[in-house]
């Protein structure tokens, strides 16, 4: 059976999760979000420094990143209802633009110059 304080933080998790369901759109929504959100970090670290796994970095990495997540998500609902300010959305297709002709597999084709041996790259 689970350690006592574990069933306690599944049955935070649990209710803070299921909050986030049933509330509005609010700050208090947003709050139970990154409570859940958070939550998940700790998870990982403490679950991580109990059972020892052989490569304890992955799971300090993908604690990290949910970390980093978690952090974005609640400085987006700050900007939101907080600062009423309109969360700004990013411009993929500018973005996507600059990136398709060097992945695109044509793309890549033209990028190394055809994978002729010599060849140079477009300026």
């Amino acid at each position: 059976m689970f350690p006592r304080a574990a069933r306690i933080f599944v049955g935070v998790e649990v209710v803070f999760g299921v909050a986030y369901f049933l509330l509005p759109p609010s700050l208090l929504r947003a709050a139970a979000y990154c409570v859940v959100s958070l939550g998940m970090v700790v998870a990982v670290v403490v679950g991580t420094r109990r059972w020892k796994p052989a490569q304890p970095m992955a799971w300090y990495l993908i604690a990290g990143g949910q970390l980093l997540f978690a952090i974005g998500d609640a400085v987006n609902y700050y900007r939101e209802w907080v600062l009423k300010a309109e969360i700004p959305s990013p411009r993929w297709p500018t973005v996507l633009s600059g990136l398709l002709p060097r992945c695109w597999p044509p793309g890549c084709c033209c990028w190394s110059g055809g994978g002729r041996r010599g060849a140079t790259r477009p300026a």
